[in-house]
């Protein structure tokens, strides 16, 4: 979709309400002020957007969700956000590589991440959402489908951003840490006029590893501002630019029964290259801007309008790197490789992605009498229409053949040459393939979240989606260079897909600070314009989830606590496969996973100067159906069964030490296995941080240690 389109459809959504409000006899309506709250006297918000699109109180949504604030995230001197999903029951980050650095399983099911409330396509690539810019983290467990549109049933991750504030702020943060880590960043915010305030978020970071030649260069800038129009009107505008070049850190690589080369270390990064006669230069380089325009009207005092315009420019610019390809083992693969030979090639990638989405949004606050029942209604109608184009080049061929045990390493050209002589550019494996592809959604939704009475409350919703996908790939391989001529295919192919999602919810009052809630949620995911199978596009994954839990309020506005429940089921989920008698490779919709289990959390203050959030969660995920029949009833790799957190800070509360903060946490997480058939096991882990941070008047001081005991353990990719 061109700008110019957008412009057009914004501005005649825009003036829609306006004409509406012209013919209203009520008197102007000034918008509620942007509440700015002490996130580090209180941890716990009391209230969430993500969840239903409409301000509402946590204790009163039948729905799961957890909030992690921004000054949580600054007491933990988290510098990504992977780190601070570590606070969330059923949130598990796991290792997607290079391309995934956003890559959250929730409640066992891989799960997509959102900002301001948009999705932000995976495919090729993503930049980590800045630290600086988040106002807070809404975590929604369970399928969302109704109001974002595809997703898994595991639920969404949505960073919220900061808005500019009316009062005039300055910060300036300056970070040092170990492995030569060193960020900047700046936050300024205030008003030029009554009707005018800005925001504008920069930050620098350049970070090091432990593991040789890893590297991670940010830079980023978040400039922001809010025009009021009139009394009853806003219109917020942002530009979220975000530049980062990485080596990525590629792990240590194990054999099929879990045994490392001897010549591994901590520090080894098995990204690179290790042969010495030919040496390639490893390089992740991204690029990402963001445009975001919200304008809110308030038409009449129970009615607002909506209308929200985002699109995001992904650049590709290109990475470089080695994967391994083939392990011969301890007998070696004949006529190919030798005993305890690896064969690695070398991954290149580059191309771009745009992703351009409106949305338009009535909320209509409706009261009626029915029967001696006096019923509330909080209606949400939703039009959104999406689009999605990708244009990506790939490109794999050999790199190096590694001596497993003396890390010796060879060119593949140079290896075989004696077997096969001149090779075709000195490549036995080499694809290379161009995917343009589009994707569009049209969608409409109705939600409404109804006061029954003082004690009951039901949450009905409907959403009708239709995808559309277009695919053109173009596809040269060939295998053993000497072949005279490689292997093309040509790839054309459009589909569409229509579905209809429900969502239900229903919760109690008990007291007024106690409440029981059940759900039963949907969700859908049409199948991405390259999954083709042996008729065509695959069919598309749905999902559905039954929770039951309770909420309490154990101090309002101060100290909450959830325990919930639930099932979940995912069908038809898409799966690469390939046949090992034609070596033919296509994808296929037939696989189906569950998950149940039980997650419990409390956030907020608990004694003057005392603040705290904790959760525990346990998981049972397995692997229902799949044509492999070595993983059913088998968990998914990576993930672990049992998660706790529990992070603390204290104020010093004494005068002669006014100013003082203390904070101490432990995070724990499970055993997990390294791969889908629960073969290899590697042990669970408990970490520790502690910080120390003092204030005085406008500065501040803060020491962050994490991993206080310096524990050693392995992470799963």
């Amino acid at each position: 979709m061109t700008c110019c389109r957008y412009f057009v459809v914004f501005i005649f959504a825009a003036v829609l309400p306006l004409m509406l409000h012209a013919t209203s006899d009520d008197s102007l309506v000034m918008l509620d002020p942007y509440e700015v709250k002490s996130y580090l006297e209180n941890y716990a918000t009391g209230d969430s957007f993500t969840a239903l699109r409409v301000n509402a109180s946590l204790l009163e949504i039948p729905l799961s969700t957890s909030v992690i604030t921004n000054g949580l995230m600054l007491d933990q001197g988290v510098t990504d956000v992977n780190s601070a999903m570590r606070n969330i029951s059923g949130a598990q980050h796991v290792q997607g590589g290079s391309e995934f650095q956003n890559y959250y399983f929730t409640r066992g099911m891989p799960n997509f991440y959102y900002r301001d409330g948009f999705r932000m396509e995976l495919a090729g690539g993503n930049i980590t959402p800045n630290i600086t810019s988040i106002e807070n983290i809404e975590v929604l467990k369970g399928p969302s489908s109704i109001l974002y549109g595809m997703g898994t049933p595991g639920g969404i991750v949505n960073f919220n951003s900061k808005r500019p504030l009316f009062q005039n702020s300055q910060s300036w943060q300056v970070t040092a840490g170990s492995n030569s880590h060193v960020r900047g960043d700046l936050d300024i915010t205030g008003s030029a006029t009554e009707q005018f305030a800005y925001r504008l978020i920069g930050s620098w970071d350049d970070a090091k590893s432990y593991r040789d030649s890893v590297s991670n260069t940010t830079t980023y800038l978040n400039p922001s501002a809010i025009v009021k129009i009139g009394t009853n009107s806003q219109l917020f505008v942002m530009i979220d630019y975000a530049k980062q070049e990485l080596v990525p850190d590629g792990g240590i690589p194990t054999r099929p029964d879990g045994s490392l080369p001897v010549w591994a270390t901590n520090a080894t990064n098995v990204s690179t290259s290790f042969n010495t006669t030919t040496p390639r230069t490893t390089l992740v380089d991204y690029a990402s801007t963001r445009y975001l325009a919200e304008l809110s009207i308030k038409v009449r005092p129970n009615y607002e309008f909506r209308v929200v315009a985002s699109q995001m420019n992904f650049d590709h610019k290109g990475s470089e790197m080695a994967n391994n390809m083939l392990d011969s083992a301890a007998s070696g693969v004949p006529g190919f490789l030798g005993p305890d030979q690896l064969l690695r090639v070398w991954n290149s990638k580059y191309g771009t992605r745009e992703v351009s989405v409106l949305r338009v949004e009535n909320l209509l606050d409706w009261d009626h009498q029915l029967g001696s029942a006096q019923l509330e209604h909080q209606l949400l109608f939703s039009l959104e229409y999406g689009e999605t184009d990708t244009d990506m080049t790939t490109s794999m061929q050999d790199h190096e053949i590694v001596d497993f045990n003396t890390r010796l390493a060879t060119p593949v050209w140079q290896y075989f040459s004696p077997f096969l002589g001149t090779t075709k550019d000195g490549q036995l494996i080499y694809d290379r393939g161009t995917d343009g592809s589009t994707h569009r959604e049209t969608s409409f939704a109705i939600q409404d979240n109804i006061r029954l009475s003082e004690s009951w409350r039901l949450l009905l919703g409907l959403r009708y989606e239709e995808n559309h996908a277009e695919l053109k790939s173009d596809r040269e391989n060939f295998v053993i260079g000497s072949t005279p001529a490689p292997i093309e295919t040509h790839i054309r192919s459009e589909a569409t897909e229509g579905r209809l999602l429900p969502r239900v919810g229903l919760l109690f009052l008990a007291r007024p600070q106690i409440a029981l809630f059940f759900n039963y949620l949907t969700s859908f995911i049409p199948a991405g314009p390259t999954q083709i199978g042996k008729n065509g596009l695959i069919p598309p994954e749905t999902g559905d989830q039954f929770e039951t839990g309770v909420k309490y309020e154990l101090v309002p506005n101060r100290l909450f606590a959830t325990a919930s429940v639930f099932k979940i089921r995912r069908k038809a989920i898409a799966t690469f496969y390939q046949d090992l008698t034609t070596f033919a490779t296509y994808w296929k919709a037939s696989d189906t996973e569950e998950s149940s289990g039980f997650e419990m959390e409390l956030t907020g203050t608990v004694a003057k100067g005392l603040n705290l959030v904790g959760h525990f969660g346990y998981l049972d995920n397995k692997v229902t159906g799949t044509d492999v029949i070595r993983k059913i009833d088998r968990r998914r790799h990576a993930l672990s069964k049992v998660t706790a957190s529990l992070w603390a800070t204290y104020a010093v509360q004494t005068e002669s030490f006014k100013g003082l903060r203390l904070g101490f946490g432990a995070f724990h997480s499970g055993p997990q296995y390294l791969e889908d058939y629960n073969t290899i096991e590697i042990a669970g882990r408990t970490l520790c941080d502690a910080m120390i941070g003092y204030v005085h008047n406008r500065w501040s001081a803060q020491l962050n240690i994490h991993n206080l005991f310096d524990h050693h353990y392995y992470f799963p990719a």
